[in-house]
């Protein structure tokens, strides 16, 4: 009887021989509570469950806990400089940032889903966010208290209750020849240092995040290997370099040829080329397209090219295949070929009017 009562009791850690309850008040909040021996967690767990039932009060020292959704980023963020690149991190760090005047302050243990919906809208609207922007800072959220979860200081993550919204990834936007040639003429007026930047975007298909934490340990141009140490996906994966990323890099070598490939200028905030890229998009009249779309480019030309569709997902560092299968539509060639393989060696069919007959030919 007692172990059918005692479902909410449990030690966090095996073999501790200390016990830890987990029970849902009447707002259907998560609580968890340290206890100690076995026996004083299932009478705990008990009463609580009957202080829910009558309408009870929580008691007074559960909700003394002011830790605030800042506090929880701080630890989201020492956590991913530890798990994740240098990259991601400075990704999260500036979510967080953003994400700080608008719930930064508030006790993390009063945010309900509501609130998270609420603000994530407003930013939404205010910022022009895209639908996977928005899922990114949702994420972000989710993090910080998964995070706090873990170190105690939060009870339940009220980001798991909001659903993500659906992203349009069918949208595949890749520069045309046309389109390169004006931003090329651009940037080489008004940025030519940035051009091994865009250079090497577009022929090795980075994500900003990794092209802008390269280490020149990284580059191996005897081989024409770029080494990505941890991709997005915690795995890391190595790029073959062709003679225009190789030149992007001999120039960047010259500018600074230890540390990191980009030089310490670009280890702040500012660690995206949002600014400068987003004014040469302008001048050169292309519209609708991101220094991310870099990566589109970089892997429509090489479907485009024949390049077989597990060799694009390697090369740009899909968890899984369906995340490449996107660009497959843009080798037609490849589709119409396997279409053709359902006819037999040697059969002919005349749909012609005067005929319906299939007319075998020996070879």
């Amino acid at each position: 009887m007692a172990q059918t009562r005692a479902r909410g009791v449990y030690e966090k850690e095996p073999g501790s021989g200390i016990w830890w309850v987990r029970w849902t008040d009447g707002n259907s909040k998560l609580h968890r509570e340290k206890v100690g021996r076995k026996s004083d967690a299932i009478a705990l767990y008990q009463s609580r469950k009957a202080d829910t039932r009558a309408g009870k009060q929580l008691p007074s020292h559960l909700g003394s806990n002011k830790t605030t959704f800042d506090d929880l980023a701080a630890l989201a963020n020492r956590h991913s400089e530890h798990a994740n690149g240098k990259g991601q991190t400075k990704d999260l760090r500036e979510r967080y940032r953003i994400l700080s005047p608008y719930i930064g302050n508030k006790v993390a243990a009063s945010i309900k889903p509501a609130d998270i919906a609420d603000i994530l809208d407003r930013m939404a609207t205010e910022r022009k966010w895209s639908t996977a922007t928005t899922n990114r800072y949702l994420a972000a959220m989710s993090l910080a208290f998964r995070i706090g979860i873990e170190a105690e200081k939060v009870n339940s993550n009220p980001v798991t209750r909001l659903p993500r919204k659906r992203e349009d990834n069918a949208r595949i936007r890749y520069l045309s020849n046309d389109e390169e040639s004006r931003l090329v003429a651009v940037i080489q007026k008004k940025w030519p240092n940035r051009m091994p930047d865009l250079m090497l975007s577009l022929h090795t298909g980075l994500r900003a995040s990794e092209q802008y934490s390269l280490d020149w340990r990284d580059i191996d141009t005897e081989r024409k290997l770029l080494r990505v140490q941890k991709s997005k996906n915690g795995h890391s994966r190595h790029i073959p370099l062709n003679d225009v990323a190789l030149s992007a890099l001999a120039t960047l070598k010259a500018r600074n040829p230890i540390g990191l490939v980009f030089g310490t200028s670009f280890t702040g905030h500012l660690v995206k080329p949002n600014s400068w890229f987003r004014l040469a998009l302008r001048d050169a009249k292309v519209d609708g397209y991101t220094w991310h779309c870099n990566r589109h480019t970089f892997a429509s030309r090489l479907v485009m090219a024949g390049v077989d569709i597990r060799t694009v997902a390697e090369l740009m560092g899909h968890q899984s295949i369906q995340m490449t299968m996107r660009y497959s539509h843009l080798g037609p060639e490849h589709n119409a070929a396997a279409v053709a393989r359902l006819i037999p060696t040697g059969t002919v069919t005349d749909t012609s009017k005067n005929s319906s007959k299939k007319v075998s030919v020996s070879c």
